[in-house]
């Protein structure tokens, strides 16, 4: 969570065009031309004013480069070369005839540092024969290295997804594609230069094109234009080292691409130049450029920046390596790279900055381990590396920090080993996500030491053994109903106060099955029986091993279907022989959980086969003794609160509509105490005193503001507006006790409109309302109802990092029930609400219905990289959810039940990935296409939009996907979703009957 206040951006002086190229250049190499005079110094003597005049613009430079290589690769012959020809083809479709391509690579080497290209187009010359229709061919960039001579159609490069189309006429001469972003692309280094691999229509009538080779007049070439900057010759206002380090940004980073380019190398005023800010002794103290489509690599030249405190370049399309020169910015206090596309690994020069305050790395693709070096940024109070590639272990020196650091999250990377217990030396921590990664081992103690975290997410590693009494502390919350997430690793064991903070943590472990036991069956086989895990869904089953002596070497003997499995018929065994048994769960890797995860081993159980001729007779196990545990401190009140359970209504409703959300993950045993199991989950659970800095507790329907929010009356409109106040992390709960309805359903209606949410890693959560449930299945409380009060909308967010979850939201006609908006909504989580309908999902409450205005969820103004999901259920609003802007990107949309909506689903305006299509839908199997890499998701609905998710897959390279599901699709129609690699999901595609035959 940030909490700096950014200074102002001004955007001063007048708007001119100036293009200042060194060299003009035709042909394949470069014609040097003297540069201005005085160009030796960054102040010569004759300094013009702003704006530059006009006798320093100087032509742009035009080339034309000749293709360096080029071949014809033939799906007839898949292994044959046709480099060197006098022709290049493209032929198809496949279906029709056997597909030819054509590949095309240019050198845009010769360039020099500084180039600028303004505008880059391939020409390949069309001559005969040419038959069929006119067509479109694609030119996609080549993502791996050929060679003219040894390319074939069978070891051909890999191919990005986005390309650029062309219309062919079968008439003969120049046909061109506009490279302009590939060749920015390749001369910033963002993407590795491999050229171009042109394909046709892959259905349709047959088509014949054919082009000239490289080996001929009419060759293959790329006309560019481009200019080189030479502005810092002309400025006064800061340090000419300065000025180039700006000019090699926008170089190397396409400024021409940006969105807000405002007098960038226009005028002789760098502290006017779009998000530069400078301070009175003209240095430049900020750099701001988030969300502006910057793309290529961050310039070393950054380095030179000495004086500046914020640099702020997240939210764009950067690529390559974090230049260590970035070390040498020693005032630097604010250093935000997150939701880039940087790899490689970090600098450990980044540990030289030891004024820095907020490091921000997240959401690259940045590999290799933590510097340790980091351990030296003794100021350093947010560090946010999650959603990489890091590997390795934590490095024990971020220790030093425990001074500074509140926040430290390095979820979602590849990180390994144990939990250092030096973290619990962080005092001052409020927030540690160590979630999605490979530590292994237990938990240790010392993290029961974080006095003031309120948010602890250890969920999907590798986490074994007990769980320590001492992690017992109150936490306030990170999206959970408390601020404790252990789920999916393997622990066996916890106190009952874990229950307090992470109630369903014992039914997401891959633990071993309880109270193995064997009995012979006849010869040569023994039935094995045990008591299931709690955690029966995501996949998996049980290994079953033996050994012929007791501890002895275990060999493998097989594995059940299914986690619900209780037992198994071991056979082939040596009649007279005995053997010991163990067994052992595994889980697979599936959704954040990237790890396959193997229990610890179950206790051993010893069967003698009979012989031939002998009597069955029971075994009695050899079953290991569990040490009874001794609690060293209790943090059960002396009174204790006996929770009495309410009573179950007698009538019952029923949906108009036949389609219900499949509920996912639902435990199929309720905990029990048995004797010998260590899990004990059935002490009653202990309500805890949430009073403190950054809790806000709901105790009123009302919707009245007077003394804030207290423990005497506390209304949802003083809770929001006490979050808003207070600076950190909160989290606003509810403990509504009268004026709620029979069933327990609290309806909170507002006068006017509630506070907009603007402070950032604010949790509201509807589940800490007594009775509500996260479940599966979903039981809410809490209801948001607009219904005449003349309030358009419920809740609106313009900050970052919140989460709103197990609220029904329903009857604000004119708008929405959720609003994110603007470029500082970023990152947030609307999860397990149900918007548009009542508590019990039955009642149409649709929200922008007069008529056709708003939407369930509502995303725009640059809201960007939110998560809608999992387990809504988005109904009978206008739209379920609108991204309504371009600028609007990232935005998740996953895992809903999203129908019944007046107009559309999900309705996306010009940004994130085209539609998928549904090609065949069986009883079992669904098929199509989507971008390539973009994750799939398929639903089934009455109509053409998304009722019931029915699972997810990945589109392989080409764009195909095959989801299969042997339980069996639901029907009637099936949709589908993709999500690009951004985190942009697209709409719902045309829906598809499903089949009744395979």
């Amino acid at each position: 969570m940030r909490t700096t206040k950014r200074l102002p951006i001004l955007y001063l002086g007048l708007i001119a065009t100036v293009a200042l190229p060194l060299f003009v250049a035709s042909g394949n190499a470069p014609v040097v031309v003297a540069a201005p005079s005085g160009s030796s110094s960054h102040h010569p003597a004759e300094i013009p004013s702003n704006p530059l005049p006009a006798e320093v613009v100087a032509p742009q430079g035009v080339t034309t480069l000749t293709a360096d290589a080029d071949a014809t690769i033939k799906q007839a012959s898949p292994g044959s070369n046709f480099g060197g020809t006098s022709a290049l083809e493209s032929a198809g479709p496949a279906a029709a005839t056997p597909e030819m391509r054509l590949l095309v690579h240019f050198d845009l080497s010769w360039m020099p540092a500084g180039s600028v290209i303004d505008s880059a187009s391939m020409e390949l010359y069309q001559i005969g024969p040419n038959s069929g229709p006119s067509i479109v061919a694609t030119a996609y960039q080549a993502k791996t290295s050929w060679s003219e001579y040894g390319v074939t159609w069978n070891n051909r490069p890999g191919l990005n997804f986005f390309g650029v189309n062309a219309t062919l006429d079968t008439s003969s001469g120049l046909k061109s594609w506009d490279l302009t972003n590939f060749a920015r692309s390749w001369l910033s280094a963002s993407s590795s230069n491999y050229g171009v691999e042109v394909i046709g229509p892959a259905s349709g009538d047959a088509y014949l094109r054919t082009f000239g080779s490289r080996e001929v007049a009419n060759a293959p070439h790329l006309r560019v234009t481009y200019h080189i900057p030479t502005i810092c010759l002309y400025v006064t206002e800061i340090p000419g080292d300065q000025c180039d380090a700006l000019v090699a940004l926008y170089s190397s980073a396409n400024g021409p691409g940006w969105t807000r380019q405002d007098n960038w190398l226009t005028t002789n005023t760098p502290c006017s130049w779009y998000g530069v800010h400078c301070d009175g002794g003209n240095q430049v103290t900020m750099l701001g450029l988030e969300s502006n489509q910057l793309s290529g690599a961050i310039p070393p030249e950054l380095g030179n920046l000495t004086r500046l405190r914020s640099l702020i370049l997240n939210r764009n399309s950067l690529t390559g390596a974090i230049p260590s020169q970035l070390g040498n910015l020693g005032a630097l206090e604010e250093l935000d790279l997150t939701a880039n596309q940087l790899n490689g690994s970090m600098p450990p020069a980044l540990g030289n900055l030891t004024q820095l305050r907020y490091l921000w790395l997240g959401g690259n693709q940045l590999n290799g381990a933590i510097p340790p070096e980091l351990g030296n940024l003794t100021q350093l109070q947010d560090l946010h590396l999650d959603h990489n590639r890091l590997s390795g272990g934590i490095p024990w020196q971020l220790g030093n920090l425990s001074g500074s650091l509140h926040f430290l999250d390095t979820s979602f990377n590849q990180l390994e080993g144990a939990i250092p217990p030096y973290l619990g030396s962080l005092s001052r921590l409020q927030i540690l996500s160590l979630s999605s990664n490979q530590l292994s081992g237990e938990i240790p103690a010392e993290l029961g030491n974080l006095g003031t975290v309120g948010c602890l997410e250890l969920q999907n590693n590798k986490l074994s053994g007990s769980i320590p009494l001492n992690l017992c502390v109150p936490l306030y919350g990170c999206g959970k109903a408390a601020g404790l997430d252990l789920g999916y690793n393997a622990l066996t064991s916890g106190p009952q106060c874990i229950a307090d903070d992470d109630p369903d943590w014992a039914q997401t472990q891959t633990a071993p099955p309880a109270d193995l036991h064997g009995a012979p069956t006849g010869p040569g086989a023994v039935q094995l029986t045990w008591t299931p895990i709690l955690y029966t869904g995501d996949g998996g089953y049980y290994e079953v091993f033996y050994a012929t002596t007791p501890g002895g070497a275990l060999a493998q003997h097989g594995a059940t279907a299914n986690k619900s499995a209780s037992g198994y018929l071991a056979g082939s065994l040596a009649p007279g022989a005995t053997y010991y048994f163990k067994v052992r769960t595994f889980t697979p890797a599936h959704d954040d959980q990237r790890n396959a995860l193997y229990s610890i081993w179950s206790g051993e159980a010893a069967v003698t086969v009979p012989g031939e001729d002998t009597p069955t007779a029971t075994a009695t196990p050899i079953r290991t003794a569990t040490p009874t545990a001794t609690p060293t401190r209790t943090l059960i009140p002396t009174t204790t609160r006996t929770s009495t359970p309410e009573a179950t209504p007698t009538a019952t409703r029923t949906a108009v509509h036949t389609l219900t959300p499949t509920a996912t993950r639902t435990p199929t045993r309720t905990p029990t105490r048995r004797p010998g199991e260590s899990l004990d989950l059935t002490l009653p659970l202990v309500l805890r005193d949430y009073r403190g800095g950054g809790v806000f507790t709901v105790n009123t329907i009302d919707d009245t503001s007077s003394d804030g929010c207290t423990a005497a009356h506390c209304s949802l409109r003083e809770a929001l507006e006490a979050a808003n106040s207070h600076p950190g992390p909160d989290t606003v709960r509810f403990a509504i006790i009268d004026d709620c309805e029979e069933d327990g359903v609290c309806a909170i209606r507002p006068r006017t409109y509630w506070p907009t949410l603007t402070d950032d890693g604010t949790t509201i959560d509807g589940f800490s309302q007594t009775g509500a449930s996260a479940g599966p299945p979903l039981t809410l409380r809490i209801v948001l109802d607009g219904y005449q009060t003349g309030v358009d909308g419920a809740l609106a967010v313009r900050s970052a990092d919140n989460v709103i979850r197990g609220l029904a939201i329903g009857r604000f006609k004119l708008c929405c029930g959720i609003s994110l908006i603007g470029a500082g909504a970023r990152g947030n989580r609307i999860e397990r609400n149900h918007i548009g309908t009542d508590a019990e999902g039955v009642q149409d409450w649709g929200n922008g219905t007069l008529p056709y205005t708003g939407a369930g969820v509502w995303i725009g103004d640059g809201a960007q990289n939110n998560t809608i999901g999992p387990d809504n259920l988005i109904i009978y609003n206008s739209i379920g959810v609108s991204v309504s802007d371009s600028t609007s990107s990232g935005n998740t949309i996953t895992r809903n039940s999203i129908r019944d909506s007046d107009w559309r689903g999900i309705h996306v305006y010009q940004v994130g990935p085209p539609t998928p299509a549904i090609t065949s839908a069986a009883a079992t199997r669904v098929s199509g296409t989507a971008c390539a890499g973009c994750r799939v998701e398929v639903f089934s609905d009455s109509g053409d939009e998304g009722g019931i998710y029915e699972g997810a897959t990945t589109a392989n390279a080409a764009g195909a996907w095959v989801l299969d599901k042997p339980a069996g699709l639901t029907g009637f129609n099936l949709t589908a979703t993709a999500t690009d690699a951004g985190g942009s999901t697209s709409e719902f595609s045309p829906p598809l009957p499903l089949s009744v035959e395979e």
